[in-house]
């Protein structure tokens, strides 16, 4: 496990302390951990951002959460399109659009929570795709 040199003190939503590693370390059962915490596509239970912090495997929890992630995406594109709709209707008064509005804040939240959380997964390919290309260059040169 990462020391805690390595690890950085924060505060959990009800106070307790966590660490959130700063580089990949090995944990117990093998496996690395992921420097990126994912931020998962639903809150905590006091409406608190929630990570997963997992092995490379893509586990349950992590399949859960690209499920849950590709149903957010895909209803805020119906939600837009029936936005277009009502937009379209001379006849739709101030409560559907105070409803429409409430909604299109809610699938936007959704679209950027995802956003954020998949531009982590994408910086930690980057991360590993450096390591193996540093890996690739240590064996290159060793054979040569």
């Amino acid at each position: 496990m990462a020391t805690l040199k390595e690890a950085g003190q924060h505060a959990g939503p009800h106070g307790q302390a966590f660490r959130a590693a700063t580089e990949r370390s090995t944990p117990r059962g093998g496996g690395t951990v992921s420097v990126h915490p994912r931020l998962l596509p639903w809150p905590g239970l006091a409406g608190q951002r929630s990570y997963l912090v997992t092995d490379d495997n893509g586990g349950i929890l992590s399949r859960l959460a690209d499920e849950m992630e590709e149903v957010q995406l895909a209803m805020g594109a119906e939600l837009l399109d029936h936005a277009t709709e009502i937009l379209k209707d001379r006849k739709a008064g101030a409560l559907e659009f105070r409803f429409l509005s409430t909604r299109l804040c809610e699938a936007l939240r959704d679209a950027l929570r995802v956003a954020e959380s998949r531009g982590g997964l994408l910086a930690d390919f980057d991360d590993a795709a450096a390591e193996s290309e540093e890996r690739q260059a240590l064996d290159d040169e060793v054979t040569e």
